[in-house]
């Protein structure tokens, strides 16, 4: 009898038992993989939607035609306007301070304030009784005058030394108080002056004429 021990051998099963478990597991591998295809599937067909709808609202279709952006023209740029450089006002020149004014010298020369005269008288040739024949007047003032004097005619009253006159006065101061000058009828006209001395000895003389305007001899 030998030692090696006995090895059982496993009962063999049914053979069609074993072949149907292989087919339930074939079919259900199958089962899975074809789920796993529908979903790459539907994964594919979603992407290529989107992408579809994506190129539609980018890309413009073959019937419309794209116009192309006009290109815009480049404007002249405007040269820049050079600033005017400004003038500087001038700084006035200060006015020079006006001298103080001085006082005119007093006038000390001799002359007539104030002159009149008769020009005119009428004569008349017939001399009737109680004719009175034409007088002549004059009135005067004077300035800066050291005495008066007067002639009937021309040249200097002064120097003459015939009638001295008040420094102011009139045709009767030439004979006294209401005394008169008569105009010679038998002239056409008759000239009188009257002579001013100064203080410091200058003459001015004052010349005037009478016209006769009536009859004459």
């Amino acid at each position: 009898m030998s030692d090696t021990p006995t090895q059982l051998l496993p009962e063999s099963g049914d053979p069609g038992q074993e072949l149907v478990e292989e087919r339930k597991k074939s079919r259900t591998l199958l089962f899975v993989l074809i789920g796993v295809g529908a979903a790459l599937l539907a994964a594919i067909i979603v992407l290529l939607v989107l992408l579809l709808s994506n190129g539609a609202s980018g890309t413009p279709s073959a019937g419309e035609t794209t116009s192309a952006s006009p290109t815009p023209t480049a404007s002249d740029t405007p040269s820049a306007t050079p600033t005017p450089t400004p003038t500087p006002t001038p700084t006035p020149e200060p006015e020079p301070t006006p001298e103080p004014t001085q006082a005119p010298p007093p006038d000390t020369s001799p002359g007539f304030v104030s002159f009149t005269q008769t020009n005119s008288v009428f004569c008349n040739q017939t001399n009737p009784p109680g004719y009175t024949p034409p007088t002549v007047s004059f009135t005067y003032s004077t300035k800066n005058a050291s005495s008066v004097w007067f002639i009937t005619g021309e040249g200097d009253a002064a120097n003459a030394g015939a009638f001295p006159m008040p420094l102011t006065g009139n045709q009767s101061d030439v004979y006294g108080p209401g005394s008169s000058i008569e105009f010679p009828c038998g002239a056409a006209s008759q000239k009188y002056t009257l002579t001013i001395v100064g203080q410091s000895g200058q003459h001015v003389h004052k010349t005037f004429t009478v016209v006769n305007n009536g009859d004459k001899y």
